[in-house]
């Protein structure tokens, strides 16, 4: 609970400083926009949680959360543009938490896709259902 309110005030600073300080046109969609980050956050904290829930000591669990986030960011298109990568790539990363593509769709004026926020939801709850079933105390 700490964490996502920790993140949902460091979002909200970022999003005011963009626009008031660097004059970044504010997002277009604001309710799909915080919907988007909202449901893209919890499907990258339920990915974690299972990942705790599954590894077996805390520095493996580190490793494996260090991992995922470099697939999730190679799906994201930072290390290479998206135009740059295969089609067949930039599709499967809409679809990998937190699905950046609806977030930036939201923000310039497209709209977020309705399946993405579906997928994102639904991984939120799958993986955090996941999570609690295996989840063991030591």
């Amino acid at each position: 609970l700490v964490n996502l309110a920790t993140t949902a005030v460091a979002t909200a600073l970022l999003v005011a400083v963009a626009v008031f300080v660097f004059g970044v046109v504010p997002p277009q969609h604001p309710v799909q926009f915080l919907l988007a980050t909202l449901l893209g956050v919890a499907a990258v904290f339920s990915i974690g949680l299972l990942i705790a829930a599954l590894a077996p000591r805390a520095r493996t669990a580190t490793g494996i959360g260090a991992l995922t986030f470099m697939v999730t960011l190679f799906f994201a298109g930072v290390y290479l543009p998206n135009f740059l990568l295969p089609e067949v790539i930039v599709q499967i990363g809409e679809f990998v938490p937190p699905g950046i593509a609806s977030i930036k769709q939201s923000w310039t004026g497209a709209g977020a896709d309705p399946l993405v926020l579906v997928a994102m939801a639904a991984i939120a709850l799958g993986a955090s259902a996941l999570a609690a079933r295996l989840f063991r105390w030591e």
